[in-house]
């Protein structure tokens, strides 16, 4: 009895073509990365859509301490240069090869990512403690961490006075650092590849990804001075300029070469159809071209928000368990407390001697004293010391 098979013609970014026999069952593991990008897209945008439509959706002043002039300068300086490169960095990797090609490069999904739902995890290192605090002289309206589901820490504050996110600069800061340093990285690979091609893979991507925080981390070391943002709970002595308004952590630049070597790895090995792991099967598919492109999309989100929670806002997170009290110049300036602790609010700053409190639990303030919130119960009431099964 003669057996017959069928071929499938597929339609995607690629242009429609006979790709070959395919089984019914054949694994496509792009279906996999899409579905949890798709699960990711929808809760930012809820934590997203909750913070503007919520209380929180509120401006975070200065405070009484007074801003100097050059801050002052810094913050917009900084702002004007992040609002004019980073529409030019979506034009230049992500719409301009679009328009060349007719079809989304991978690197082009990324851009986009990044412009659009990277920055809206950068809280997440300040889970626990505040790891940096941005300044709030910049154009803010708060933050969204109240939205995440259960935020643990005390930078949830209140309306106005709480983490401050400045709108002028995190969606294009995210653009303009994290697509540069990343494709900086992939070039440095593809230029060691060609110059030391018996060269091991391990050893193309640690130099690669070495020298490129490297290059990151003395940039950010100046981009700090201008007063823009800093650093405030880190481990003494993992910190270079310990104690003071600039400090830097040194595991930075750690944390930093894992994250451009994870996405330049992510972006650089592609199998022979020019797929990175995300879009592997996407062949497989019978689907149109403007489903396939929002398939892969959902599936780059994936894998990008895996390698950036994975290898930078987590660890930072963790990390900032250990971490030291904070510079006492940045508890003295309100425009970088964000009113959430320091001598204007009843909220110690960050110290290993003290624990760290929630958003409404007992705390101390900053000269050490107990402070119960309402409804709170009283330290040593029964509803405290009491045990009960």
């Amino acid at each position: 009895m003669a057996t017959t098979t069928t071929s499938t013609w597929l339609t995607n970014d690629r242009g429609a073509g006979k790709v070959g026999l395919l089984s019914p069952n054949a694994k496509a593991p792009i279906k996999v990365w899409a579905f949890f990008g798709a699960m990711l897209i929808i809760f930012q945008t809820y934590v997203m859509i909750k913070w503007a439509a919520g209380p929180y959706f509120e401006s975070v002043p200065p405070g009484p301490t007074e801003v100097p002039r050059g801050v002052k300068v810094g913050v917009w300086v900084n702002s004007i240069i992040f609002c004019v490169t980073g529409p030019l960095v979506v034009w230049f990797w992500a719409i301009r090869p679009r328009i060349r090609t007719k079809q989304w490069t991978t690197e082009g999904l990324v851009t986009i990512w990044c412009a659009v739902l990277a920055w809206t995890w950068d809280p997440v290192a300040n889970m626990f403690n505040q790891v940096y605090t941005y300044n709030s002289y910049a154009l803010n309206m708060g933050s969204w961490v109240n939205s995440f589901p259960f935020w643990p820490g005390v930078n949830g504050g209140k309306p106005g006075a709480m983490m401050a996110e400045p709108l002028l600069m995190i969606p294009v800061g995210y653009t303009v650092g994290v697509v540069w340093f990343m494709f900086l990285t992939v070039a440095m690979m593809k230029w060691m590849r060609r110059r030391y091609p018996n060269l091991s893979n391990f050893s193309m991507i640690l130099i690669s990804a070495s020298t490129v925080s490297l290059f990151e981390c003395v940039i950010e070391c100046a981009w700090i001075r201008t007063g823009f943002y800093g650093y405030r709970a880190a481990i003494p002595q993992l910190t270079l300029f310990d104690g003071q308004l600039y400090q830097f952590p040194i595991y930075e630049f750690v944390l930093a070469a894992a994250l451009w070597a994870a996405g330049a790895s992510f972006l650089y090995f592609k199998n022979d159809k020019g797929q990175t792991w995300a879009e592997r099967g996407l062949e497989r598919l019978t689907i149109g071209q403007k489903t396939s492109t929002m398939v892969r999309f959902c599936a780059v989100t994936a894998i990008c928000t895996l390698i950036y929670l994975g290898s930078w806002m987590l660890p930072h997170a963790a990390i900032s368990l250990w971490s030291q009290e904070w510079p006492r110049e940045a508890q003295e300036r309100s425009y970088f407390t964000n009113h959430i602790c320091g001598p204007e609010t009843d909220h110690s700053c960050g110290s290993p001697w003290l624990p760290l409190p929630g958003p409404h639990t007992a705390h101390f303030d900053p000269h050490g004293n107990v402070v119960v919130p309402p409804g709170v119960p009283q330290p040593g009431t029964e509803s405290v010391t009491t045990f009960r099964p």
